[in-house]
């Protein structure tokens, strides 16, 4: 007798996907963190692939505005060190 395959819900599928493609892990590690075989995270990006691809591009989305805030944060940082830089050659005796 076969094994009816296990119902996972939105939330579980959610979290599993995100963590796998957020932190890089391969396959395998994931599947093991959480339980599962290497078919059943095939099945969580396969069963509803619409809940996938919107995850991939909220994921995609989500680095790409942390990487700008992340160079944008960095040239503000840039720019107050040397704003301070010249204010203090400005204001030396001399």
């Amino acid at each position: 007798m076969r094994k009816s395959p296990t119902k996972y819900s939105e939330e579980f599928k959610l979290s599993v996907l995100r963590d796998y493609y957020s932190s890089g892990m391969s396959k395998r590690k994931c599947a093991k963190k959480y339980g599962l075989c290497n078919a059943d995270i095939l099945l969580l990006k396969c069963g509803r692939p619409h809940t996938a691809v919107i995850l991939l591009i909220g994921l995609w989305m989500f680095n790409i505005i942390i990487n700008f805030a992340d160079r944008y944060l960095a040239a503000v940082r840039t720019c107050n060190e040397e704003r301070h830089h010249l204010s203090r050659l400005n204001n030396r005796p001399g």
